[in-house]
């Protein structure tokens, strides 16, 4: 296959995954499941999608009218003309637990975590050869500590026998940990991609930081994978779903009147599944390089040809998984920001797309504390260091210009002696009549036979010397500025 037939085929694959991605509307929503009632009827499930929203519609008008009072309504969840209204307030009754949701995931903790990832870039700015970076660590463990907070809470709801009404309480959770899963993963894939261009030609290709980031994306990857398997094989009879909570009644991807979460949920579950592809193939490729180095001669006389087409199929392997994770990726990105900034910017209060839905406040004391670290990390270790560093690096920089000018003005001024004082001594020791001489009149006489007086030998040795310190200070001063040159 040519190159032309092979870019052919990837864009047809992309044009083919584009529309089933950004055409939410038109992917069929699974009825969500509401509270049930032991008057309604069970109707049969229906097909079309105008049928499924007239078929809410009437179950959520029944449930208005009859033995639901209006708030405990309004608080279910309702689907009406394709878009989400989700309760996202922690007030009772709070059918989805907002009010559950643990503090680690609240708005003071969440923006430490955010403010620990921007001090991550910029160190990669600062010294991205960096042996301990505490941010990038920082910001690795609130990232797996969502992954086992998650699969802990999956494991729990999998092994409880509760009402599908209390299980509908996990959804907060739920949702909180796998937000802060799904970006983490994204912000590790986008440093990933500054390391590799930003560095230097000379440097090793895999990094001590590379090496940390993709060994701390194993477990967020591998929980969004868990996530996308266990809605797969999630009970046929109920809503598509995690641990017994459909995806529709989950606040995960979700701003207020977006199409089904469910939509958004199942592309972020394919995108980490995908990471975790990449995240396992770039990690094998490490290990092998690493180990295969020092053997290198030891295997030229070794038939190993697993040596030699092994890292080509896994280099295929890795484009085989990136290239749909950017499909995936630009496509679902471009669909969320476009219905985000432009529909529904009025209601940011009651979305949980970037943010997890927590019940806390920014002015709660440990919210508060949480904050304060990631500033201090920021701004304490990053920014004010890197400023003073560079503040001070310019003012030692302007001193030894300074201190270097004044030397080289000296040298100057004491040459210019050592000249004044070799030339006295020429106009005072030369030539028969000393009122007679001049400076530059010292020519050979052309009348008589014998020359002119020479100079004497002290003379002569003070001239000598003269042009000797001057040569060696022209070679130290050239030599000098080369070397702070090449430095």
């Amino acid at each position: 296959m040519s190159i032309r037939n092979y870019r052919r085929s990837c864009l047809y694959i992309f044009l083919a995954l584009l529309p089933a991605i950004c055409g939410s509307r038109t992917v069929s929503i699974t009825a969500p499941r509401l509270p049930a009632s032991s008057t309604v009827a069970p109707s049969p499930s229906p097909t079309r999608l105008q049928d499924r929203l007239d078929y809410l519609q009437d179950r959520f008008d029944y449930l208005c009218m009859t033995e639901y009072t209006w708030n405990q309504a309004q608080a279910c969840f309702v689907l009406c003309q394709g878009v989400v209204c989700l309760p996202t307030s922690p007030t009772p009754p709070d059918p989805l637990g907002i009010s559950l949701v643990s503090g680690f995931y609240g708005p003071g903790a969440w923006s430490g975590w955010v403010l620990s990832l921007v001090a991550s870039y910029a160190r990669l700015y600062n010294d991205p050869y960096a042996k301990l970076d505490p941010n990038t660590w920082l910001f690795l463990l609130g990232t797996n500590w969502a992954s086992v907070d998650f699969l802990r809470q999956i494991q729990g709801s999998a092994r409880s026998s509760h009402a599908p009404a209390e299980k509908d309480k996990r959804a907060g959770t739920f949702a909180a940990s796998l937000t802060v899963i799904y970006w983490g993963c994204w912000y590790v894939l986008v440093q990933l991609l500054v390391i590799l261009c930003i560095q230097e030609e000379k440097a090793p290709p895999f990094t001590q930081r590379s090496v940390t980031l993709l060994s701390g994306s194993l477990l967020p990857t591998t929980s969004l994978t868990v996530a996308l398997f266990s809605t797969i094989f999630s009970d046929p009879a109920n809503s598509m779903g995690i641990g017994g909570v459909p995806l529709n009644n989950m606040p995960f991807l979700y701003f207020w009147g977006s199409p089904a979460p469910s939509v958004y949920a199942l592309s972020a579950f394919a995108i980490g599944s995908l990471m975790l592809a990449c995240t396992l193939v770039a990690l094998t490729m490490i290990v092998i390089r690493t180990c295969l180095y020092d053997w290198y001669k030891w295997a030229r006389t070794w038939d190993l040809r697993g040596r030699k087409y092994l890292p080509g199929f896994l280099a295929l392997l890795f484009f085989i998984a990136f290239f749909p994770l950017v499909c995936f990726g630009i496509a679902m990105v471009t669909n969320a920001t476009a219905y985000f900034f432009m529909g529904y910017k009025d209601t940011w209060s009651k979305s949980c797309f970037y943010m997890p839905c927590a019940p806390q406040s920014l002015l709660d004391w440990d919210q508060l504390y949480s904050l304060v670290v990631g500033l201090i990390l920021l701004f304490g270790i990053e920014i004010v260091p890197a400023f003073m560093k560079s503040r001070k690096e310019k003012y030692d920089f302007e001193d030894n210009l300074r201190e270097r000018m004044a030397q080289r003005l000296n040298r100057r001024r004491a040459r210019a002696a050592v000249r004044q004082s070799v030339d006295i001594a020429c106009l005072t020791n030369i030539g028969t009549e000393g009122d007679d001489i001049e400076l530059g009149s010292l020519n050979p006489d052309e009348d008589e036979e014998e020359p002119d007086a020479t100079l004497d030998f002290d003379v002569l040795e003070r001239v000598l010397l003269y042009e000797t310190f001057a040569a060696s200070e022209d070679a130290i001063e050239q030599s000098g500025f080369v070397k702070e040159t090449d430095d």
